[in-house]
């Protein structure tokens, strides 16, 4: 009976430990294991807010960016725009601008006369009855010039035209010749100008 009895205890001293171990492990758990899973996993939500907040401020950078770029060419648009057109404002120097074409290519201008204008797709020539959407940017300017001087002097001028975006000659137009000379008297060239719509302000 001693023995069972000293086995028991035994027995119950193992027991006991057991209950102190898992009694232990359970406190860990609860008071360390846990706590520091859930801190981990807070600062796994934080991490991925983080990241989801960093890329909506790189798309909005990029964005900004974007915006910045798409402002710079439209600025550099209008600028090559201003560099080769007329705008409408300046619808009182297409005259002595042509004038002083013809005259730099040795051309004397006897008369010019300059239509009203009239509206023009970018390329395209407007409808003879000047049916063209009021929305186009551009116009067009039709200007017949009486001049006289040499068939050399014309060809000259002609190869300046060519070279630009905004004149052209639409008709030429010969009058009576010196044969001595080889000078026209009377030169009837038509250009078309193109311009810029001027934007009215509200």
């Amino acid at each position: 009976m001693q023995a069972d009895k000293k086995n028991l205890s035994k027995r119950e001293k193992r027991l006991v430990m057991l209950l102190a171990v898992v009694g232990l492990f359970a406190v860990m758990v609860m008071y360390v294991i846990i706590p520091l899973f859930n801190k981990l996993e807070d600062k796994i939500n934080l991490h991925d807010t983080m990241t989801i907040e960093k890329g909506r401020i790189e798309a909005s950078i990029a964005t900004e960016v974007s915006i910045r770029d798409a402002l710079d060419t439209a600025a550099s648009e209008h600028g090559k725009l201003m560099a080769n057109y007329i705008s409408e404002s300046h619808m009182s120097d297409i005259g002595r601008m042509l004038t002083g074409l013809c005259e730099n290519h040795r051309l004397s201008p006897i008369d010019q006369k300059l239509s009203s204008p009239k509206p023009l797709f970018p390329g395209d020539k407007a409808d003879d009855d000047g049916d063209a959407e009021a929305s186009s940017a551009f116009l067009a300017v039709t200007a017949a010039m009486t001049v006289s001087g040499g068939y050399r002097e014309l060809k000259s001028l002609l190869d300046t035209v060519e070279k630009t975006d905004y004149i052209r000659v639409v008709r030429v137009s010969f009058g009576r010749s010196d044969p001595v000379t080889s000078e026209f008297d009377r030169i009837m060239i038509y250009f078309e100008v193109k311009m810029l719509k001027d934007i009215a302000e509200d």
